[in-house]
């Protein structure tokens, strides 16, 4: 019965985030929330509060496991460019990519920061007498968890090229 519950839980957050999201353009551009939303916004409350109890829950896990990830790999980068120094060959990009990915993986950081920052900040928040606000700061969490997106997507992007640069040093190690 738990796990039904919490499958239901995390059904209902997802639908509650998704109907927020579908309509994030109109908002963004208004301030004015139609009142049959703040009415939804208000009669939920309960359930969209331990929504996000739950999203941030979930989101922090995600975000420790990620990190020491792109910890573990910066270090295993740092060492591969000390050994091509070691062994004097030259790796400038290597170097540069790999600066590139620590700026990214504390713009990550940064990022998530603000973002979790919001969630809570959206909890303390009386969404059945300040539905608006409530809503719009769900909305500025909805944007910067954008941000953290983009910036993994980022990293990814980074490591990408560092793999390539390393294929292209081939020819000279062997």
């Amino acid at each position: 019965m738990k796990r039904f519950a919490s499958k239901g839980t995390l059904i209902l957050a997802c639908v509650f985030v998704l109907s927020l999201s579908a309509n994030a353009v109109v908002s963004a551009q208004s301030t004015d929330i139609p009142s049959d939303k703040l009415d939804l916004i208000k009669s939920k409350c309960s359930n969209s509060q331990f929504a996000l109890q739950q999203i941030e829950k979930r989101d922090a896990v995600s975000r420790i496991n990620r990190g020491r990830a792109y910890d573990q790999m910066l270090r295993q980068a740092s060492a591969f460019n000390s050994r091509f120094a070691y062994n004097k060959t030259s790796s400038p990009d290597l170097i540069q990519i790999t600066s590139d990915i620590q700026s990214a993986v504390d713009t990550f950081r940064a990022n998530y920061d603000r973002y979790d920052t919001d969630l809570s900040d959206a909890q303390k928040i009386d969404c059945k007498q300040k539905a608006t606000d409530y809503y719009n700061m769900i909305l500025k969490a909805r944007d910067d968890r954008n941000s953290v997106s983009d910036q993994v997507d980022k990293i990814i992007d980074l490591m990408t090229q560092y793999r390539t640069a390393i294929v292209g040093y081939e020819d000279k190690v062997q």
